[in-house]
């Protein structure tokens, strides 16, 4: 037998399906960031992006059941777990950029911190990650091995960070990157206008080798005073270890930063 109840439909009764769907299909064996796709938020920055040639995966192996129509298009892609990431960095900072490597799975499966991370305008998500996109193709570029994966997000959130200083750049300001990005996704796209970046590339180096030092000194201290070195050991610190990234953090200084600022117009 099987009941059947009709209830209003409302924002509170679509929560509540969506709520239903989340917990039936936890008892299969469906990736928990899959578990999120269906709600309203993924569809919203699917929408969004795909307006501005960009695939949001919301599922995991989507794109690839479409990969002749995003070759066809020209899109770029981004899934929802890496938008996570992204999101929770430019949110958090230093907090974030651990947070979002070592607690990844907790981004999807804490409902409450999962809205929170999601609750922004599309434009503003659109940006962060294009503006993700440029800096890790640049890292990817200076060709700085295995350590840069562990070092990128954090160069990431410091050059996001300096665009969110007020006493850098102004709201109006910002929201013009914001405007100018969704108007035309290219103007970040390093393979097309790389020569315009060369400053920004210089930039990023300059920042890969701050973080090295510091996790270098962070190294020493620890052997000189005989406490666990582990993490220290190498630039997965990083995304370890919330500590090292505020230092760097505070390490970019006023004249640091103006440079990015002038890199990035």
């Amino acid at each position: 037998l099987v009941k059947i109840f009709e209830i209003e439909h409302n924002k509170d009764s679509e929560k509540l399906i969506d709520s239903i769907i989340y917990r039936t299909n936890q008892q299969n064996a469906i990736y928990w960031h899959n578990l999120r796709a269906n709600q309203e938020s993924q569809y919203i920055l699917g929408k969004h992006f795909l307006r501005r040639d960009v695939y949001y995966e919301r599922r995991q192996n989507e794109a690839k059941l479409n990969k002749s129509k995003i070759k066809a298009s020209k899109l770029l892609t981004v899934g929802i777990q890496e938008m996570a990431q992204i999101l929770k960095i430019c949110q958090d900072g230093p907090d974030g950029v651990v947070f979002a490597m070592q607690k990844k799975k907790q981004l999807f499966a804490d409902e409450v911190l999962f809205e929170d991370v999601f609750d922004i305008e599309p434009d503003v998500a659109f940006f962060q990650m294009m503006l993700f996109k440029l800096v890790d193709t640049i890292c990817a570029d200076l060709k700085k091995g295995s350590d840069m994966k562990f070092v990128k997000r954090t160069i990431f959130a410091l050059i996001y960070f300096v665009l969110k200083d007020s006493s850098v750049l102004s709201l109006a300001d910002f929201d013009d990157y914001v405007i100018q990005i969704n108007a035309n996704r290219h103007i970040f796209n390093y393979k097309i206008a790389r020569p315009k970046f060369t400053n920004l590339r210089s930039i990023c180096s300059d920042l890969f080798k701050i973080c090295i030092k510091e996790q270098k000194a962070v190294l020493r201290k620890r052997k000189k005073k005989k406490v666990e070195i582990k993490t220290a050991l190498s630039p997965r610190i990083f995304i370890s270890e919330v500590g090292i990234n505020e230092t760097v953090f505070g390490k970019v200084g006023t004249k640091q930063k103006k440079k990015i600022l002038s890199a990035l117009d």
